[in-house]
């Protein structure tokens, strides 16, 4: 593929990513919309590690109370254009718990199953 394909490539998935909310993944979060879409059934540590996200940076939302549901960060510092970022996670009985307190590392292993970019 030419370098200018290439380029074309980026500027397309850069205007989708702008205009709606996208799987998406990089290495560098400040390029997170150049990269390409998000591979499903990947990690909770392996997104965060390439999105440049730490887990102790994040709000957890459960929902029903107990469910985690959605890890969510502030990323306007980070991300130009977007202020937070949320992502969806697939549901395991490790995500239950009764005080609110989720293990890291069950966190950690959890599937992604979706990344949104909130403006």
């Amino acid at each position: 593929m030419s370098r200018l394909s290439i380029l074309f490539l980026s500027v397309a998935l850069f205007s989708s990513c702008k205009q709606s909310s996208l799987n998406i993944i990089s290495e560098n979060s400040s390029k997170i919309c150049m990269h390409g879409y998000f591979p499903t059934g990947q990690s909770v540590k392996e997104t965060l590690a390439g999105l440049g996200l730490d887990l102790r940076d994040a709000q957890f939302i459960d929902e029903p109370p107990g469910k985690l549901k959605k890890l969510r960060f502030n990323i306007e510092k980070t991300i130009p254009g977007y202020q937070k970022i949320e992502i969806s996670l697939k549901y395991e009985k490790s995500l239950f718990s009764s005080q609110r307190k989720w293990k890291n590392s069950d966190v950690k292993e959890a599937i992604v199953t979706k990344i949104k970019f909130i403006n």
